[in-house]
C-alpha cells in the first residue's frame, strides 16, 4: 500500500448493521476522527467494500459543508461534529426506507441476555422508563429505532446514538450525567444530547433475544391497573403496526404477516402507569415470564 492509499483509507470511515452499510469520506481530518468515534460500535471490516451508500463531506466555506451521494448534495451548516450528525441521521433514514428491513420505533433495553421493546406515542414515558431501567443496571441498547428479525425474535439497534432530551437530567444521578456529558461521542443538539450508553457503563449487547413487548399507551385503549397481556397474536401485530417502517411499504395484511412470527414468540403487554420503581419492577417481571 502506498502512502497516498494509506492516507485515503484514513479519510474514509465505514459502519453499518447488516444488511445496511455506509461510508463517509472527507478531506477534513476532524470529520473522520469524530466519525470514527461515533460509529465505532457499528464499524465492520467488510463495510468499506460492500457499502451501498457512500457520502462525501466537502467543506464549502467557513462552517459550511456539502454531503454528496448519488448526484445529490445536502448542505450542512456547522462544525465537523454537525456533519457526522447529519450522516448518522441520513444512514438511519435509508434503513427506514428499506422495505426488506423490519424496524420498530421503540426503546430497546436488555438484562441477562434478554431484551424488551418499549413502545408508546410521544410523551408516553419511553425515555423515563428506559433511562430508569438503565440507571438500575440494565443495558440501554437503543431509544429510537430497533431492527427486528421477526423469525428469530431478536432485535438490534439501528446505527444511531441514544438521544436524551435536556429535561431527562432529572432521571439520572449527577455522576452519571457528568460522565455522559464527558463521553467522547457525546454531541449536543438544540434539545437533546446524543451519546453511547456503553461509554458511561453497562456495555450493550449487539443483538438481544426478545422476552417482552411493552406498550405504555395505545390509542383508544384504556391504561390498565395491572399489566394486561394482549389477547392474541393478531391484536399484538396490529398494535405494533403504527410503529413499524413497514407501514410505508405494505398493506395491513402484509404487515401483520411479517410481524406474526415475532408476536407468536414474544408476549406483548399493556402496562400500568405508576411510580418508576413499580414500572421497572413490572417490566422485570414480564421479562421473566417471557424467557
Amino acid at each position: 500500500m502506498t502512502a497516498l492509499e494509506s492516507a485515503e483509507r484514513l479519510q474514509t470511515i465505514a459502519w453499518g448493521r447488516s444488511p445496511h452499510f455506509f461510508t463517509l469520506t472527507s478531506p477534513d481530518p476532524a470529520v473522520c476522527r469524530h466519525a470514527a468515534t461515533v460509529f465505532a460500535p457499528w464499524m465492520d471490516g467488510a463495510a468499506h467494500a460492500a457499502a451501498p451508500e457512500r457520502w462525501l463531506a466537502t467543506p464549502t466555506g467557513p462552517g459550511a459543508w456539502t454531503l454528496s451521494t448519488d448526484g445529490r448534495d445536502v448542505p450542512v451548516r456547522g462544525d465537523a461534529r454537525r456533519v457526522v450528525m447529519f450522516a448518522e441521521s441520513l444512514a438511519v433514514q435509508r434503513i427506514l426506507e428499506s422495505p426488506d428491513t423490519v424496524t420498530l420505533h421503540a426503546a430497546l433495553v436488555a438484562r441477562g441476555g434478554a431484551g424488551a421493546l418499549i413502545l408508546g406515542p410521544s410523551e408516553s414515558g419511553k425515555s423515563t422508563l428506559s433511562c430508569g431501567l438503565w440507571r438500575r443496571g440494565w443495558s440501554l441498547v437503543g431509544d429510537d429505532v430497533a431492527m427486528i428479525d421477526a423469525a428469530a425474535a431478536t432485535a438490534t439497534t439501528a446505527p444511531r446514538r441514544v438521544s436524551l432530551r435536556h429535561p431527562s437530567q432529572r432521571l439520572l444521578d449527577a455522576d452519571l450525567w457528568a460522565r455522559m456529558l464527558a463521553a467522547p461521542s457525546t454531541d449536543e443538539t438544540a434539545d437533546s444530547f446524543l451519546f453511547h450508553p456503553s461509554e458511561v457503563g453497562h456495555e450493550a449487547p449487539r443483538q438481544v433475544r426478545l422476552a417482552a413487548i411493552v406498550f405504555l399507551r395505545r390509542s383508544g385503549v384504556p391504561v390498565p391497573d395491572a399489566p394486561r397481556r394482549l389477547r392474541h397474536d393478531a391484536e399484538a401485530a396490529l398494535a405494533l403496526m403504527p410503529y413499524s417502517n413497514q407501514i410505508r411499504h405494505r398493506d395491513a395484511g402484509a404487515i401483520v404477516a411479517r410481524l406474526a412470527p415475532l408476536v407468536a414468540q414474544v408476549p406483548a403487554w399493556d402496562v400500568a402507569r405508576g411510580p418508576l420503581d413499580d414500572m421497572a419492577a413490572a417490566v422485570a417481571g414480564l421479562m421473566e415470564q417471557g424467557r
